[in-house]
């Protein structure tokens, strides 16, 4: 029994001590915070709307201090041709997140994303060519526990509109 009461004590401590990660939310907004040397973050989602759902994973690796490699990958479920059962990954997605700025006396922080899609889902689910997505990712703390960042991006495709995208957050 005290082995038990032991084992539960630690296991609680535990996840109070490692539980303490800064993810970003994947294909909704992103943090400025880079996760360390050697660390492998694994992050998923899901975004329910009316006509599409999208399941959201990406994989962080932290390379070296200030650097990120990231593996990003989301299915799609889209209800408008679901008559032809149609779901399938979207295209995937590979870059990297670079701090710039990391602040610690004013509590502000700037760094850049930066993904390569690559055309790998069925075409109706595809931008059906490479494009770039870059964002710059910013974040101020407000009081000690209180963050409000943004995100402003830009994504490149050779035969679609250019789409500037801002995105703030409140944490």
């Amino acid at each position: 029994m005290k082995n038990k009461l032991l084992f539960l004590l630690i296991v609680i401590q535990a996840s109070n001590i490692y539980s303490q990660i800064l993810t970003d939310r994947p294909s909704q907004t992103d943090s400025p915070f880079v996760i360390e040397k050697g660390n492998i973050q694994i992050e998923s989602g899901i975004n329910i709307q009316e006509i599409q759902s999208d399941i959201n994973s990406l994989i962080r690796i932290g390379i070296f201090d200030g650097f990120e490699l990231r593996i990003n990958s989301n299915y799609i479920i889209n209800d408008e041709i679901s008559f032809q059962k149609k779901s399938s990954f979207d295209d995937f997605e590979i870059g990297s997140k670079f701090r710039i700025i990391e602040k610690t006396e004013n509590k502000f922080n700037i760094s850049f994303l930066t993904y390569l899609s690559i055309p790998t889902a069925p075409e109706v689910f595809s931008y059906n060519e490479y494009g770039f997505l870059n964002k710059l990712l910013f974040s101020h703390n407000l009081t000690s526990d209180t963050k409000i960042g943004y995100n402003i991006g830009y994504n490149k495709f050779t035969n679609y509109d250019d789409l500037l995208k801002i995105f703030i957050y409140l944490r």
